[in-house]
């Protein structure tokens, strides 16, 4: 696979886990979409598997990818179908599978000139950020780490049932978001993660409805 990359190297293990660092891919969708597909395995599995005739080998890939794109090439004519136009731009290059393994889809506006002259984000604010996501994990693997897994995406669907509580009201919520946007088994347990996520960054004991609904609102608008 050929991409423009910056890739950490493997860090030591914390907590049991290792991880690989950050991936970070710009014009997402101008690659091949073979390219793309070959992704599929690492982002779910965190392993990539390499088939030769003497035999397969497993590499670890824990790693997270960011990925910049335009959601569709001409003028800004305010769409708001953003899966639609991306997909008649891009022609299909970007697959559902794809699609289905990235939870957090934001999209940047464009910054007015006189904004750009303003003070930045803070060295304080960095700092804050940093820490309540320091607190975050750590909440997560103190809950996580007796079944031997240490964060909120090391979760398979089996330790959702046993590793989160939902409420009934979450439990409602959830079934008809999945009914309604129609959501894959595993964007329905991916969306159950980044919610649980968005609860420990508050500090919450068990999800609630606002943290699926901050959730639902990281989906890619369709």
């Amino acid at each position: 696979m050929l991409y423009t990359a910056e890739t950490n190297v493997m860090l030591p293990k914390e907590n049991g886990a290792f991880y690989c660092g950050t991936s970070i891919m710009d014009e997402f969708p101008e690659f091949e979409r073979r390219s793309l597909d070959a992704l599929r395995q690492p982002l779910e599995d965190k392993v990539v598997s390499i088939a030769r005739i003497q035999g397969t080998a497993l590499f670890p890939a824990n790693f997270v990818l960011v990925a910049a794109m335009n959601p569709y090439r001409g003028r800004e004519d305010g769409t708001q179908n953003l899966l639609r136009a991306m997909q008649e731009t891009y022609q299909g290059k970007i697959s559902g599978p794809i699609l289905d393994r990235i939870d957090l889809w934001i999209e940047v506006p464009h910054v007015d000139y006189t904004t750009l002259s303003q003070q930045r984000t803070t060295a304080e604010e960095t700092r804050t950020a940093q820490n309540q996501i320091i607190a975050a994990r750590e909440r997560q693997a103190a809950r996580l780490s007796p079944y031997g897994i240490f964060t909120n995406g090391d979760m398979t669907s089996r330790d959702l049932d046993t590793c989160i509580t939902l409420t009934p009201d979450v439990k409602n919520l959830l079934h008809e978001s999945a009914t309604r946007l129609n959501l894959s088994p595993r964007s329905f347990h991916r969306l159950i993660k980044v919610a649980r996520t968005i609860a420990d960054l508050a500090e919450a004991e068990l999800i609630t409805t606002a943290h699926v609904l901050e959730a639902l609102h990281y989906r890619i608008p369709t």
